[in-house]
């Protein structure tokens, strides 16, 4: 447990051997809300498979296969989260994806718990992004965030899983300029390919 300071808590690695993932968690008083992220280190460390195996109490929503250092998520692909109560998967479970751009789309678990996210391709065109500070390799990304519901012995409960994800692989590369110098290495590589045939005519 981390105590707060002005609502706020930090977390930091305690020597240069527990780096890795981490994952931040934090539920109300009264144990029926939850909200958590993720946080990556880049010191190494071991496969944190524990910390996604883990029996947590009440309503939870968590990744079911973290990403890797520097795959994160990516706009274009599908991964799967896992809705839970008190340890077990929650299937036909009503979960809510919100971007920072304003999409949004209503998901539903299937038996094993499972709700396949597919992340949009909502990003605001190149000239309108900010670069986060200090950064020069770093691309641009938003965040999304998953929230569920479920009814309990204790009353509604809610829980949900902030995190970040980024452009997909192809962003702001031409498509259209490589398809037009494939063509044309093919049309400069036509009149040889005839030339050739002529002279086995020939013989």
């Amino acid at each position: 447990q981390i105590p707060l300071q002005d609502g706020k808590a930090g977390v930091r690695v305690r020597g240069k051997l527990q780096g890795g993932w981490y994952r931040v968690s934090a539920r109300s008083d009264d144990g029926n809300s939850r909200a958590s992220t993720l946080v990556y280190f880049g010191n190494p460390g071991p496969a944190p498979r524990h910390m996604l195996q883990a029996s947590l109490e009440g309503l939870d929503l968590s990744p079911a296969i973290l990403p890797t250092e520097h795959q994160n998520y990516q706009a274009g692909e599908t991964w799967p989260f896992l809705v839970r109560m008190d340890g077990e998967p929650l299937a036909g479970q009503t979960v809510r994806l919100e971007t920072s751009t304003g999409t949004a789309r209503t998901l539903v678990s299937n038996e094993q718990g499972l709700v396949q996210v597919s992340f949009p391709d909502d990003f605001p065109p190149p000239e309108q992004r900010e670069k986060p500070q200090g950064a020069h390799h770093h691309r641009f990304s938003q965040q999304f965030v998953l929230s569920t519901r479920a009814d309990s012995q204790n009353g509604p409960q809610h829980a949900s899983f902030n995190y970040q994800y980024r452009p997909g692989a192809y962003d702001q590369k031409n498509l259209w300029l490589g398809g037009g110098f494939a063509l044309l290495g093919m049309l400069a590589a036509t009149p040889l390919v005839r030339q050739r045939k002529q002279k086995e005519s020939a013989k």
